[in-house]
């Protein structure tokens, strides 16, 4: 970037010392700034300024403005860097220093999905990433892979603990990922006096497989245990809400999320499928989707919250319309008693909410 802005100086006539001139601040984080006075006793550039706008030199800044004595070249550090590093990579050679390409499988932290992530996982990670960058680098064929190790079991040994805890969907909700972490170290605990448990969960995950209804339902409900709330360390905590579609033939219109909210918090909204509006009277973010179907049959919001707790997002309410039977029951004829004559009528199909709550 500097290059260009001296290349740019020296093209202009009589100029040979506006480099002296050009000033670098730092305005704000991450953003510097290039004031060159557009007149002093040395030149005067007030007739450049349309070259200057149309020059090669705009594509290293972020903006370019005219104020009423100087010119400011405005570049944000992260974009100059990342622009930096893509017009340049290119330009990289690795010397030859294998002579045939090796086949090369990286495998990365391999975690058990049954228990929380730690610092041992990102470190693997780093070093994996590390790895195969350098074989990327020398030639080889690299595959990446992070195994997820013996995943079904694990599962088996989660609902087995559940089972023992009594746990229903309610309690699970409160706190969702200890509540299911605590029930996967029961289980396991249990297994030093009890040898058939592990059997019942390798049993319980091969009904998963296969399909049977009832594995099959408590693995979705799980799954979608989807209102994930987490300490961000600074008072408050990071919220993100997810939505997911089972049925494909369904289709919701109007679909609202309200999510409570502390008294006089003003929730940062990150990303959002859809729309979202703060009700400040009612403390409420009010996630909008106007329709959910196959098309759109999955979404998530995240926000952060300053000067809150998990419990102050629960409950959420839920509420839609749709002209489609979740139960898919139609009435094919209509007829009278007395004599099973036929009856003229009319269908009107209304599927909505009267109290959703997720606890």
């Amino acid at each position: 970037m500097a290059t260009n802005i001296t290349r740019f100086i020296e093209n202009v006539e009589d100029a040979s010392n506006i480099i002296s001139y050009v000033d670098m601040k730092q305005r704000q984080s991450g953003v510097f700034s290039f004031i060159l006075p557009l007149r002093t006793k040395q030149y005067d550039l007030r007739n450049n300024i349309k070259t200057i706008l149309n020059s090669d030199i705009k594509s290293d800044l972020s903006d370019i403005i005219v104020e009423e004595d100087a010119l400011s070249l405005n570049v944000f550090r992260e974009d100059y860097i990342k622009q930096f590093l893509e017009s340049n990579c290119h330009k990289i050679v690795p010397q030859k220093l294998v002579n045939n390409s090796k086949n090369i499988i990286v495998e990365f932290s391999s975690p058990n999905i049954a228990k929380p992530f730690h610092l041992g996982h990102l470190r693997s990670t780093i070093i994996g990433n590390y790895v195969a960058n350098i074989n990327s680098y020398l030639g080889n064929n690299v595959k990446r892979i992070n195994y997820l190790g013996d995943w079904g079991t694990q599962y088996g040994f989660i609902q087995i603990g559940i089972d023992m805890s009594n746990l229903d969907s309610t309690k699970m909700q409160n706190d969702a990922i200890r509540n299911l972490y605590n029930a996967y170290v029961l289980a396991n605990k249990s297994m030093e006096n009890d040898s058939t448990i592990a059997d019942k969960a390798r049993e319980i995950f091969r009904q998963l497989e296969t399909g049977e209804s009832i594995a099959c339902q408590e693995w979705e409900l799980f799954r979608k245990l989807n209102c994930w709330p987490s300490e961000n360390g600074e008072g408050g905590w990071d919220v993100n809400i997810e939505y997911e579609l089972e049925q494909d033939d369904l289709e919701l219109n109007d679909v609202n999320i309200n999510i409570p909210l502390p008294i006089g918090c003003t929730p940062i909204v990150s990303s959002c499928d859809g729309q979202y509006t703060h009700e400040t009277r009612k403390n409420i973010l009010v996630w909008s989707l106007p329709l959910v179907d196959a098309s759109t049959k999955s979404g998530s919001m995240e926000f952060s919250a300053p000067s809150s707790t998990s419990a102050d997002f629960f409950p959420l309410h839920v509420s839609f319309a749709s002209k489609t039977s979740y139960a898919k029951i139609k009435i094919t004829e209509v007829i009278l008693v007395e004599d099973e004559s036929p009856v003229k009528h009319s269908i009107e199909t209304v599927f909505f909410t009267d109290n959703y709550e997720v606890v």
